[in-house]
């Protein structure tokens, strides 16, 4: 079988998903585990944000986005494991925009026009909205993928409601990436719309609030054996995951996917003034070594203008869902950078 650009096969034994996810769902109903304790408010930018809060609301605030389709659950297991390493903290861990139990954007060109509503300085939106809201002056901002592009739109656009950027499985350039040309675009921009039914209306409108695991035929088996896949992720993760991105609408699929051929960040991250950590797998295949030395390289000038500071870390075995394996290990190492005394002496953005 041909792997999707998500995985690549473990080259080590891979870590079963731990306790961290145990301690959430220990009879195995991972769907219950994502979606108990979930809070949602309505934010400024219209949108009714869905959030899971960790901790007593009395240390310093990590706010965790996700990748592209996923949902809180992505996040869930590394959460846990790093609030059990802080109890202190007060964690967010959100469905952004469009995804897992948050509304779908309703702007008046939304429908006809999907990535008019799903840039990612609309992501980054909610994000500072979800900060005003809760009453946070700053957070530590983690992110997954598409979760790390939005967490660099927070930086570098709001500079001083961050603390710190944690980037997960990053890019900094996606205007020619074989997974978004090569992967995603002939299955949802190419066969998603030619098997789009002619009595369930036009594409994209009439598709934008559709699931596309009831509309779409063969998009289940792809979403299960091609997108939410990642060696050594506990398998009732992995088929939670792939039914919530069976269930996001058409609609947030098309939005995300329209704005990734014109983001183009590693000219702007030499301009970073907060801290970053990036933490990167060398399983990935979607954004592969090549991606992050051109992320490295941007950091580097920003470190050498004296702007800010950064720390890289490869992990051996995992693919590009890095935390879905690991995430024991991931929470460890974002623990291990917040307490770096450096980050309180850093100037504010």
């Amino acid at each position: 079988m041909q792997h999707s650009p998500r995985h690549k096969p473990a080259r080590l034994p891979m870590l079963a998903l731990t306790a961290a996810i145990v301690a959430y769902c220990g009879t195995g109903d991972v769907h219950a585990a994502n979606a108990g304790g979930k809070k949602t408010t309505r934010l400024a930018t219209g949108i009714d944000m869905a959030y899971l809060e960790l901790g007593m609301g009395e240390g310093e605030a990590v706010v965790f986005l996700h990748g592209y389709t996923d949902s809180a659950l992505s996040f869930l297991a590394t959460a846990e494991a790093l609030q059990r390493r802080h109890p202190g903290l007060d964690i967010y861990v959100l469905d952004q925009r469009g995804h897992g139990d948050s509304s779908m954007p309703t702007g008046a060109t939304c429908a006809v026009d999907p990535g008019s509503c799903f840039t990612l300085r609309q992501m980054a939106e909610d994000v500072v909205a979800f900060l005003d809201d809760r009453k946070l002056e700053r957070a530590h901002i983690v992110g997954h993928s598409l979760g790390s592009m939005v967490a660099q739109e927070l930086a570098l656009q709001w500079p001083g409601r961050v603390d710190s950027v944690v980037l997960i499985g990053t890019t900094g350039d996606t205007t020619r990436n074989p997974a978004v040309d090569g992967f995603l675009v002939p299955e949802i921009e190419v066969r998603w719309k030619a098997e789009f039914p002619a009595q369930a209306g036009r594409w994209p409108q009439d598709a934008y609030l559709r699931a596309p695991g009831d509309t779409i035929a063969g998009a289940s088996e792809w979403i299960g054996g091609q997108w939410a896949v990642e060696a050594g992720a506990e398998p009732g993760l992995l088929q939670e995951t792939a039914r919530i991105a069976g269930a996001t609408p058409i609609g947030t699929w098309l939005g995300v996917l329209r704005n990734l051929p014109s983001f183009s960040n590693n000219g702007r991250l030499r301009e970073l003034s907060v801290p970053a950590l990036v933490l990167w797998a060398e399983g990935d295949e979607v954004f592969p070594a090549a991606d992050q030395a051109a992320v490295r390289g941007a950091l580097d000038a920003a470190a050498a203008a004296g702007r800010s500071r950064y720390q890289f870390k490869a992990y051996e075995g995992p693919g590009h869902n890095t935390q879905w394996a690991i995430p024991e290990a991931v929470a460890a190492d974002i623990a291990a950078w917040l307490q770096l005394p450096e980050l309180a002496t850093l100037p504010p953005g």
